[in-house]
C-alpha cells in the first residue's frame, strides 16, 4: 500500500516512533555508526538518546527473521547501557588466544562484534564470559525445598544468551530468627 512517497514496507517503520516522539538526540545523529554482527543475523546502529551526551542505544535489526514484504513483521529491539557509552564499534575475526579468554561459544575466526567504550574498554559480543568490569550478571532463582539433612546439595546451571553460570547450594534446613 503507498500513500505518495511513503510505503508500508519501510524497514523503520516499527522504530519511527523514536524520531516522532523525539527519543533519538537528532542533533547527533551525525555521529551515529553501524555494525554488522553476521552469525546473529543483524545489523545494529549506535545513537544517542534525548537527554543525554554519549550513544548509549544500539538500534538492532534481525534481517534473516524480518519479513521484507509489505506489511510482514520487522525485528527491531533497542539495547540499552545505561553504564557507559559506546564510542566504536567493528566486527572482527576472533583469534585463538581468545577461546580461552572469552570462552567463545563458536571458537576461533568466528566474526563478532566488539565495541570501544567511552571508560577506555572494549567489549566483545557472545563472549561467554558472565563479567562486565567486575559487574556480574544477576539472575535469581526462587526455590522452595524440604530439608534433607547436612550432606545433600543441589546443583543449579542458568543460561542467558548460551553462556551459562552454575552454583551449588545446600538442602541442609535452617533458618533465622528475625528481629
Amino acid at each position: 500500500m503507498k500513500f505518495g512517497n511513503v510505503e508500508q514496507a519501510f524497514l523503520s517503520l516499527p522504530i519511527q516512533a523514536l524520531w516522532r516522539k523525539n527519543l533519538l538526540l537528532r542533533s547527533s545523529l551525525n555521529q551515529a555508526f553501524a555494525f554488522w554482527h553476521p552469525t546473529r543475523n543483524f545489523v545494529g546502529w549506535v545513537v544517542t538518546p534525548s537527554g543525554d551526551t554519549t550513544s548509549r542505544w544500539v538500534l538492532a535489526y534481525n534481517y534473516a527473521l524480518s519479513n521484507s514484504q509489505p506489511g510482514g513483521k520487522k525485528y527491531w529491539s533497542i539495547w540499552k547501557f545505561p553504564v557507559f557509552g559506546l564510542k566504536s564499534a567493528a566486527t572482527m575475526l576472533t583469534p585463538a588466544t581468545w577461546d580461552a579468554l572469552l570462552g567463545s561459544p563458536h571458537g576461533s575466526m568466528t566474526p563478532v562484534p566488539i565495541f570501544g567504550l567511552d571508560q577506555g574498554f572494549m567489549i566483545v559480543g557472545d563472549s561467554l564470559n558472565l563479567d562486565d568490569f567486575g559487574n556480574a550478571y544477576f539472575v535469581g532463582i526462587v526455590t522452595y525445598f524440604n530439608p534433607t539433612g547436612a550432606s545433600a546439595t543441589a546443583n543449579v546451571s542458568i543460561t542467558v544468551d548460551r553462556r551459562v553460570q552454575s552454583t551449588s547450594f545446600s538442602l541442609a534446613g535452617g533458618g533465622a530468627t528475625l528481629t
